[in-house]
């Protein structure tokens, strides 16, 4: 194990004593702000609106990637049930229950996507800084 491995373990430990007793909108909420201050960085002073509006849009899109991500994750003859759960806006519970029963890891599903989303974002504002 190198320097690196260490530092990566240490840091996961240190996010999940974080992360403990909070909500997932609280995690959420501190994960696209957390990915607005890494491209923007500290020192650059962004409007109220203008970060709202950013947190909005952001959140809007990691909805899409999970989504995206649960449906390619769920059999395809498990559609039908898991829309007809979407249309009755059943519980997040219920919903939850349904796609573990169908093999389906909720939490590491949606920590990937976050991971995947965050790549993603940053990958694109690394492009966009030559334009």
């Amino acid at each position: 194990m190198n320097d690196s491995d260490i530092n990566q373990q240490e840091l996961e430990e240190q996010i999940s004593k974080t992360l403990e007793g909070m909500s997932n909108d609280e995690i959420r909420e501190v994960f696209i702000e957390s990915l607005i201050l890494e491209r923007f960085g500290d020192d650059e002073e962004i409007d109220e609106d203008v970060f709202n509006d950013l947190k909005e849009d952001l959140n809007d899109r990691l909805d899409t990637k999970i989504n995206d991500m649960l449906v390619e994750a769920l059999p395809e003859e498990k559609m039908a049930e898991f829309d007809g759960l979407v249309a009755e806006n059943a519980s997040s519970d219920a919903v939850r229950a349904m796609l573990f029963e169908n093999g389906v890891d909720v939490d590491k599903l949606v920590t990937d996507a976050m991971k995947e989303f965050r790549e993603e974002y940053l990958a694109g504002a690394t492009n966009n800084e030559g334009e």
